[in-house]
C-alpha cells in the first residue's frame, strides 16, 4: 500500500502540465463578429443615418475586437 502510494506521488510530481487553447475558433469568431458589427455601424451612420443602432454597433464591434484580442 505505501509502496503504490509512493509510486503515484513519484508519478504526479514528474507529470507536466499542456497548457492551449481550449477553443481555437473563439477569437477568431469574436474578431469576425467584432468587424462585422463596425461595419453595420459605420453604414448606420453613414448611409441610413441611423444614430442609435450605428453608435451601439460600433460600441459592441469594438468590445468584440477587445475580446478578440485579449
Amino acid at each position: 500500500m505505501e509502496h503504490s502510494l509512493l509510486l503515484r506521488i513519484w508519478q504526479l510530481s514528474r507529470r507536466r502540465g499542456d497548457y492551449g487553447f481550449d477553443a481555437p475558433l473563439v477569437p477568431f469568431s469574436l474578431g469576425v463578429v467584432g468587424i462585422l458589427l463596425l461595419v453595420i455601424g459605420i453604414l448606420g451612420l453613414r448611409l441610413f443615418h441611423t444614430t442609435l443602432l450605428g453608435v451601439l454597433a460600433l460600441v459592441c464591434g469594438f468590445i468584440f475586437l477587445l475580446s478578440a484580442v485579449s
